[in-house]
This record gives C-alpha cells, sequence and structure tokens, in this order.
C-alpha cells in the first residue's frame, strides 16, 4: 500500500490534468484491493485527502480509519483529522469506540483523543468514554483543559470507582464476558437479526429473473453478516449458491473481472474459505481450500499469500504436536515465499531473519499487526499466533509478560467468536499462562 501512496504522489506532479486523474483512478482501485495496510504512514495532506477519497466512500472505510489510528502519534495527521467533514470525524470516533470494546490500550497512547477533541462531538465522546478503564480516563482527565471533556471524563471515572466499591467493576472484560454473544465483530444476535432482514427483503434466488447489482449486493451483505456471527458454513453456502445460481448464469458479468462486486465476493471468500479449511481440514488446508474454491466457486481462485499462510500453519501444528524434526526449515522457507508475495509482511519478514541470526525481533509490532489482521485475514492472525508459540517453546523467542497477555487476548477472543478447541486448549493454556 506504500507503494500505491508514493505512486500517487509522482503522478501528482505531472502537468496533464486529465492522464493525472485518469492514474489517480487506477490508483484508488489499487489500494482498495491492497491487503497489507498496517504501518502505513501519512506523509501530507495529499496524501491523506487521495486515502479519504480512495477508502472512505466504500467498503474499505474501517480500513482508512485503521490507518488514522495507526498515525495517531502524529500531529500532523490528527490536524488533518480535525479539520476533516464531520461525518469523517464522527465515524472515527465511532471505530475507536469500537475498538475500545475489544482492546485495552494504555492510557498513553489514547492522548490523541485530547488533542482532537471539540464541542461539536460531545455526543461521539460520551459514548466513547463509556469504553475507558480507569486508568485511560484518569490519564486523559490530566492531560485536558477542556471544561467540558474534563467533566466528561471526571463523572466516568467517579461512576468507575463507585462501581469498585461495590464490586462491580475493576475487571476489564466483565460487561463482555458476561454477554456470551458479543465478539470482535460485534454482536452475535444483532448480527443474525441483521443477516436476516437483509435477506428477507431479496427474492428468493431460486425465482430470480432479473440479477441486478442491488440484488446481489444484498446477498453479499447477508453473507458478510453470517461470516461474523461466525456462521462460517452458511456463509459459504450462500456465496457458492450466488455464484452458481442458475438464474445467474446469464448475469455472471456481474460477478466478473474488475467489478466491485466481483472484488467483494474475492475479499470474503479470502477471509472465510482459508480458516473454515484450518478448522475443518487442519493437517491438509491447502489441499482443502483449492477442492473447495473448484467446486463451490469455480472462476474464483484463493490468494497466494493466503496459501502459503495455509501452508505455515499445517507445518506448525505438526511441529507443535512434536510430528516434524525439521520444522524450522520448513517454516523459514515458506516465510522467504511469502516476503516475495508481500514485501511488507512483518511476520515473514521477522520469521526470514530469524533464519538468519537465530533471532526473532520486533515481536511487540509482530503481534500487534496480528492483531489488526484478526477481522480481515483470522486465518493468517491465528497461524501467526501458533508460530510465535512455537518459537517460544523451542526457545527461538522469549516473550515477556506484555507480550503473552497480548496473544492469550487473542486466543480468547477467536475463542469467543468461534468457540473450538483450536483456539483453547489445555496444552495452549498450560504453555501460556501464568
Amino acid at each position: 500500500m506504500r507503494t500505491i501512496i508514493e505512486s500517487f504522489a509522482a503522478q501528482a506532479a505531472q502537468p496533464d490534468l486529465f492522464a493525472t486523474w485518469q492514474e489517480e483512478l487506477n490508483l484508488r482501485r489499487r489500494l482498495r484491493e491492497a491487503d497489507q495496510w498496517q504501518q502505513v504512514s501519512i506523509g501530507t495532506r495529499a496524501e491523506y485527502d487521495f486515502l479519504h477519497r480512495a477508502l472512505f466512500y466504500g467498503k474499505q472505510r474501517d480500513i482508512f480509519f485503521a490507518i488514522i489510528y495507526g498515525n495517531r502519534s502524529d500531529q500532523n495527521v490528527l490536524t488533518l483529522l480535525r479539520e476533516s467533514p464531520p461525518e469523517v470525524v464522527t465515524g472515527f470516533l465511532e471505530y475507536v469506540t469500537a475498538l475500545l470494546s475489544e482492546q485495552h490500550p494504555p492510557g498513553a497512547s489514547l492522548v490523541f483523543l485530547v488533542h482532537i477533541f471539540q464541542d461539536d462531538y460531545r455526543p461521539q465522546y460520551a459514548r466513547l468514554i463509556e469504553a475507558l478503564g480507569a486508568e485511560q480516563c484518569a490519564h486523559l482527565l490530566a492531560r485536558t483543559g477542556n471544561r467540558n471533556l474534563r467533566r466528561m471524563l471526571k463523572e466516568h471515572l467517579e461512576r468507575i470507582k463507585h462501581d469498585e466499591s461495590e464490586g462491580t467493576a475493576g475487571r476489564p472484560g466483565i460487561e463482555r464476558i458476561s454477554h456470551p454473544w458479543a465478539t470482535f465483530h460485534g454482536d452475535k444476535i444483532e448480527l443474525l437479526a441483521a443477516a436476516a432482514a437483509v435477506l428477507k427483503t431479496n427474492r428468493p434466488l431460486g425465482r430470480l429473473q432479473d440479477s441486478n447489482d442491488y440484488c446481489l449486493d444484498n446477498l453479499l451483505e447477508g453473507a458478510e453478516l453470517l461470516f461474523r456471527a461466525g456462521l462460517l458454513a452458511d456463509c459459504i453456502g450462500l456465496l457458492s449458491r450466488v455464484i452458481l445460481d442458475a438464474d445467474l448464469e446469464k448475469n455472471q458479468g456481474h460477478l466478473a473481472g474488475d467489478h466491485p462486486l466481483h472484488r467483494q465476493v474475492f475479499r470474503l471468500l479470502d477471509r472465510v474459505v482459508p480458516l473454515y479449511g484450518l478448522l475443518l481440514d487442519p493437517l491438509h488446508p491447502h489441499g482443502w481450500v483449492l477442492d473447495n474454491y473448484r467446486r463451490l466457486a469455480p472462476g474464483f481462485s484463493p490468494e497466494p499469500g493466503s496459501l502459503l499462510y495455509l501452508d505455515l500453519y499445517a507445518i506448525v501444528l505438526a511441529a507443535l504436536q512434536g510430528r516434524s524434526q525439521y520444522a524450522k526449515y520448513e517454516i523459514i522457507q515458506k516465510s522467504a515465499q511469502l516476503q516475495v508475495l508481500r514485501d511488507d509482511d512483518l511476520l515473514a519478514a521477522a520469521l526470514v531473519e530469524w533464519g538468519k541470526t537465530g533471532l526473532f525481533e520486533n515481536t511487540p509490532t509482530v503481534i500487534e499487526a496480528l492483531n489488526a489482521k484478526m477481522r480481515l485475514k483470522p486465518h493468517e492472525a491465528f497461524t501467526g499466533l501458533e508460530l510465535l508459540r512455537y518459537l517460544h517453546r523451542e526457545g527461538g523467542l522469549v516473550l515477556g509478560r506484555p507480550d503473552v497477555t497480548s496473544m492469550l487476548d487473542m486466543y480468547l477472543r477467536f475463542f469467543y467468536w468461534l468457540p473450538a478447541a483450536v483456539f483453547l486448549n489445555e496444552k495452549l493454556v498450560a504453555q501460556m499462562g501464568p
């Protein structure tokens, strides 16, 4: 993604306005299709505006917000955010609120909230502050002089202290744990209700006569909601029905080539099928995924990097079970292949370097990158966790307590979403637990 942004900066200097406009449209398309958006830095207003135009007005809005969040320590980016239209600021604040319900970053990493506060966004801040813990709240309170923000933070901190005295607070995540349907994708019941509502408004697939983008978009939105609710098989079944349905055969142009719906199907298949293959055939997920793409989604192919991650998972699973004496060399080989495909993959780079020097470096950064992948590339995030666990067991990596805590939190969030033993089991807890 960084390469695309640099290409935008280069073409912006062209004197031909029409050629510049055409090239930007092409770069926007490439940007929407790019996967590696972690660690992307925003250098100028022009780059910020380009990312805004390319990502904000489509289904990649959360990626736009994630990039801003990753640049939250850059004062120039915060200034650009403050000057953005209200819908951008409110959307970003809602994104951060959802993030805080899944993660518990220290207060020091949330100081940007003080810098971008404006009275116009008090309703959004009120909801966001409700997601803060005592340490986060106290840290921000000590760093703002704004009367309204101080009042909201102080009131929330007082409520936390009162609840602690009553014995109902002070335990991070208690609300999420007491409500078993909440996951990092949202509330399962709400997601299923939304999926039912979306699919109910659509005509039955068997009676489709004149398919159109609206109809297909509804079906794909329903499939996305089923995936987020953890119903992987149902999601795949609906996607396959859309692709294979005889009544849609004459309209397959809607799902071909460069059409946005084609890209949407490709992305969703790449999120759900590899993960399902990892769960159903953990020793041979690569072959399972290829077979089911051919059978259920003809015309689509899995992304090569996704397949390499499945190879890595099969290798590390065998190693963790004590069935592979050459695991290290196989991991390094696959990581080198992955690095060729994705030169900005932090885990692959760290594993290749580990193969050369015996040292695995930048562990916190790698864990943060894996955490960012949980929504969009869940099988890659989980494979990364298992690789780190294997290296830790073999002595190739020393995990500090903060690293272990972050990894256990990710395992737990996977388990809340899909309660499978692979995500939480006795051996894992024995190795990673206190």
